[in-house]
């Protein structure tokens, strides 16, 4: 069952640098558990020599985004935002104003998770960042949007949360990276 996003709010598309900042935090938020759950369903990830130091963290992260546009994928399909989303008052709707069906959000992702995070390959996702940017800033949307009848619509008119969103990303990116290097210590 849908549900229409509230008429009486008065909505436009979202920019691109809350989009930005609100995707890095939800990425940071939901990369931990899932590394976690990851680490506990296969065990020797955890412990391998080749997942230690730097490269190591990237390896996780890589092997990781898959699962994580997954979760962001269902639970945009069922709340219309997420974390990061809902502080920047950013919401997820079909063009015609509703809840995106789950089988839709899994399409967004894997076109978002292939052209704008270009795979999670560090540099080439500088490409998929600004490919993305310039897409939204020329259109409106993002093409990930517009192959899946889906918009980025937001209530926030002051710009301030956009800016909330953006110092709590890179405050979780730094929380991320400390506690890969208390992973990588040793005992």
């Amino acid at each position: 069952m849908a549900s229409r996003v509230e008429a009486s709010v008065e909505v436009k598309l979202a920019a691109a640098w809350p989009r930005f900042w609100a995707r890095l935090l939800d990425i940071q938020l939901y990369s931990i558990p899932v590394a976690f759950v990851l680490m506990a369903l296969f065990p020797d990830l955890a412990t391998s020599p080749e997942l230690s130091g730097r490269s190591g963290d990237l390896l996780i992260g890589f092997i990781s985004l898959p699962f994580v546009m997954l979760v962001d994928a269902v639970i945009l399909s069922k709340t219309g935002t997420s974390v990061g989303k809902a502080l920047a008052a950013l919401t997820l709707v079909t063009d015609d104003g509703e809840l995106v069906p789950t089988t839709t959000a899994l399409a967004r992702n894997l076109r978002l998770y292939l052209q704008g995070l270009v795979l999670g390959i560090p540099l080439l996702v500088l490409i998929g960042y600004v490919s993305g940017y310039n897409s939204v800033k020329k259109k409106g949307t993002a093409d990930w949007d517009e192959a899946t009848g889906t918009r980025v619509i937001s209530r926030d008119r002051s710009g301030a949360r956009t800016w909330l969103v953006g110092v709590l990303a890179v405050f979780a990116v730094l929380i991320g990276n400390a506690l890969a290097r208390v992973g990588d210590a040793p005992l």
